[in-house]
């Protein structure tokens, strides 16, 4: 039976021994590639955490000038109109 490299004709091109090393090579640097993987993670989460969270405590509101005033008058008038 006939590889896929054979059948494509790709075995000239690719070098089928690179390939079957692959998942060795992946496998001998695990631990060392999930070290690097989760140091990554974690400076991106502390990121995340600086410019969501604390960075955001570390700014003053803005006041805006025009508050809202209860009227009470018209609190009034609209609940007349929806007692009808």
């Amino acid at each position: 039976m006939k590889s896929i490299f054979e059948k494509l004709k790709l075995s000239k091109i690719v070098d089928l021994e690179k390939i079957k090393k692959i998942p060795w090579v992946l496998g001998f640097y695990a631990f060392p590639i999930i070290l690097i993987l989760f140091l990554i993670n974690l400076i991106f989460g502390e990121f995340l955490l600086y410019k969501y969270v604390i960075s955001t405590n570390n700014e003053e509101p803005k006041i805006t000038e025009n508050t809202l005033k209860f009227e009470y008058n018209v609190y009034q008038k609209v609940l007349k109109e929806l007692n009808k």
